[in-house]
């Protein structure tokens, strides 16, 4: 099975960096050549990937900087710079990384009679459960919202790829209302197109993807508004009528990204939230928040500072509380040791809180140390939380897993479970993200 992996990137040698450094080996010791499309103005990315390119299963690609984002996902479609012949285009964000024992799975899942294979991350249960659905509608339902990342979707090069009137896409694809979104809009446009759709739904467990600690910020951050309420719901509303439950779609996404009021408070004192937003996606509000609109507005109108002062507040509060628990127990271990356990590590390292490592829940993976401390298995080593402190790091879907694990061993009086924490420190840290 011949696989390429094609990464369109835009001035970020240090995540690319870090790509090639930390996850390149075993994509490759896997099989996959790795393309980069890299429009960077600088040469550093280009500097930086020749470096790497000795072993030949490392291609990089000159793109014109003036050449967006949507442009070049068209042309990657149209396997523009490929050497030779694949089966699969595994479509990537720069800043996207699948661990060493996920590489391997997800290919051992891969067959050709796949049209499309969504890598699915949304179901945080540990359970791996490959679906296939022939069904294009089905599909768009399961699927829709995790194929907005850029490295959910592999595309079969026979099939999905083969006999496309590039020229009709074109039109359908690279319009300005739907952009960030050409890959959704080719898709669901295309797989109505085949014969015989069929569709593997890869839900990955433990296997899910991660982001590199050089990307803090989402690339959308300051247009999130433009991105994720006017774009994403266009690009949904302009799919063919065969597509059904639109609004459940477009809610799903935005309800995960904006889904409490702190989000456009954060927003608010960033300056990317204010009454002109407000005013600018009225009609938009509804279909992506369940955010009460008077509470937008309010939000909108008050002043930065107080907004400010007010996210400040909290958080010293529970910064005190949080080092009152700390201190009452001889050890701590953060539970959680994803990208939100490494935002409470480091917020712990700066704030001179010690700890003694991280934990794994039960079916996730991790690295053998995260910020220079060790982690711990869950299933093997939980006896040492008897008597020491947890301080949950987890998002909402794993928090209630955490929880409920907890409680069911007895550890129910030992946490500590701030949930809007999260964001407060990722933010306070320099993480510019609504999917944290």
């Amino acid at each position: 099975m011949y696989v390429a992996l094609c990464i369109p990137t835009y001035e970020n040698p240090k995540v690319v960096e870090d790509f090639l450094i930390n996850c390149a080996p075993y994509y490759m010791e896997c099989g996959i050549d790795i393309y980069f499309y890299d429009s960077s103005r600088s040469d550093k990315t280009k500097r930086l990937i020749q470096k790497f390119m000795a072993s030949r299963s490392i291609y990089y690609i000159p793109i014109p900087p003036n050449v967006g984002p949507d442009e070049k996902t068209f042309m990657i479609f149209q396997r523009y710079g490929l050497i030779g012949e694949y089966d699969f285009i595994w479509l990537s964000g720069d800043g996207v990384q699948y661990p060493r024992e996920g590489v391997s799975f997800i290919l051992s899942q891969l067959e050709t009679k796949y049209d499309l294979v969504t890598l699915n991350s949304r179901d945080r249960n540990g359970v791996i459960q490959p679906e296939i659905i022939c069904d294009a509608n089905n599909y768009f339902q399961a699927c829709a919202v995790q194929l907005t990342l850029y490295g959910a979707a592999i595309l079969n090069t026979h099939t999905l790829l083969h006999s496309v009137d590039w020229d009709s896409y074109r039109g359908v694809c690279l319009k300005t209302s739907i952009g960030g979104f050409t890959h959704i809009s080719f898709l669901f446009h295309r797989i109505i197109e085949l014969e015989q759709f069929c569709g593997l739904n890869l839900k990955l467990g433990k296997y899910r993807y991660g982001f590199s600690p050089e990307k803090k910020t989402s690339s959308w951050y300051q247009n999130c508004f433009s991105t994720w309420v006017f774009k994403w719901t266009e690009v949904i509303e302009s799919l063919p009528d065969y597509y059904e439950n639109k609004t459940a779609v477009v809610m799903a996404q935005g309800g995960s990204l904006f889904g409490d009021i702190d989000s456009f408070k954060r927003l608010k004192v960033d300056g990317v939230y204010s009454f002109k937003e407000f005013i600018c996606y009225i009609k938009y509000w509804g279909k992506v928040t369940k955010i009460p609109l008077f509470k937008l507005f309010l939000t909108s109108i008050a002043p930065k500072f107080f907004v400010r002062a007010v996210g400040k507040m909290r958080l010293s509060t529970t910064t005190k509380k949080l080092k009152k628990f700390c201190r009452t127990h001889r050890e701590i271990y953060i539970l959680g040791a994803g990208r939100i356990g490494e935002i409470y590590g480091e917020y712990f390292i700066k704030n001179s809180i010690p700890f003694q490592g991280f934990f794994i829940l039960p079916g996730k993976s991790a690295n053998d140390k995260v910020l220079g401390h060790p982690t711990f298995e869950f299933e093997k080593s939980h006896h040492l939380l008897r008597n020491a402190g947890i301080v949950l790091a987890l998002g909402p879907d794993d928090t209630k897993m955490g929880l409920k694990t907890l409680s069911r061993l007895g550890y129910a009086k030992n946490i500590f479970n701030a949930p809007s924490m999260r964001r407060d420190i990722a933010f306070a840290s320099g993480y510019k993200a609504l999917n944290i």
